[in-house]
């Protein structure tokens, strides 16, 4: 991506004021404890719901947990997202490209937004902007190479300009590795208070078991994808935001890829709930956001 011209100064102004704006309500927020220190993200989910619930889900999967800022590039942004390292790597999906209807959201210095390969190409990566990178908006850039806008960074923000500043090498790669050790959910609109992020009893993150929920938000039919080493029974659970089941049911699991739809996810009402999706000892946990 090439370095930005000049904006005039009034229309960055209102964009950042637009932005700040569209953020007076409650919105999910994501600390990200790295090794350079922490920082705090906050989602737009009221404008940006697949692309904040995509990642409040990855998150929520500690998906993130480990992955380095694999790409930085000083008074430009920082880049991460990819278990791999690499740049190629991904969740094994891809979502929509979401661009708000309002059109508040923009690239500018502190935004959060999706990495991509092409339109509609965005799994996992994302990329902090360092400055303002307006000319990656969707109204300004072909849309091929636009990026859309999910969040703000909204506390140690020097954080994020310390590790845009760290050497790199001739692949922009910092030298010595910037680990995000964990992301966590700190604050979830739906219950209007500081969640703690201890994993639930009995959680248990294993390569024998790989789950994911699509779309999220919960479509008119929502597919859920089990992936799973043993054949067995799966149970399955839907939490809403009081704690309430509100889903119970039981899948037979064979070996490999499991796609089951039909759980009544269409029929849940708006807010927030948690899947749980169990098979023996092996637990996945899904943030999920009905918006209907």
């Amino acid at each position: 991506m090439a370095q930005p011209s000049n904006m005039k100064n009034l229309v960055l102004f209102i964009g950042i004021f637009l932005l700040c704006a569209a953020q007076t309500t409650a919105q999910t927020q994501i600390k990200f404890y790295t090794t350079m220190g922490d920082f705090i993200v906050e989602m737009s989910d009221s404008l940006t719901p697949i692309t904040s619930g995509n990642f409040i889900d990855l998150t929520d999967q500690e998906y993130y947990d480990g992955v380095i800022f694999h790409r930085v590039i000083d008074n430009f942004m920082i880049q991460g997202g990819d278990p791999t390292g690499t740049g190629s790597g991904g969740p094994g999906y891809t979502i929509p490209d979401e661009f708000d209807s309002t059109g508040t959201l923009s690239n500018v210095q502190k935004t959060i937004s999706m990495a991509n390969s092409g339109p509609n190409t965005g799994g996992s990566q994302f990329f902090i902007n360092l400055v303002n990178n307006t000319y990656l908006d969707f109204d300004n850039a072909p849309f091929s190479s636009a990026h859309p806008v999910f969040g703000m960074v909204i506390d140690s923000f020097e954080v994020v300009q310390a590790i845009g500043g760290v050497s790199v090498n001739g692949n922009n790669r910092p030298l010595t590795d910037v680990v995000m050790d964990s992301l966590r959910v700190i604050y979830r609109p739906s219950n209007d208070t500081i969640v703690d992020t201890t994993p639930p009893a009995g959680y248990q993150k294993s390569a024998a078991l790989s789950t994911k929920v699509f779309p999220n938000p919960i479509g008119q039919e929502s597919v859920v994808i089990i992936e799973s080493k043993e054949a067995g029974n799966a149970q399955i659970s839907v939490i809403d935001a009081g704690g309430r089941v509100v889903i119970s049911t039981n899948r037979n699991l064979r070996i490999g890829m499991n796609r089951f739809t039909g759980f009544g996810l269409e029929s849940l009402s708006r807010g927030f709930y948690t899947m749980h999706i169990s098979q023996g000892d092996h637990r996945h946990s899904h943030s999920l956001l009905v918006t209907r």
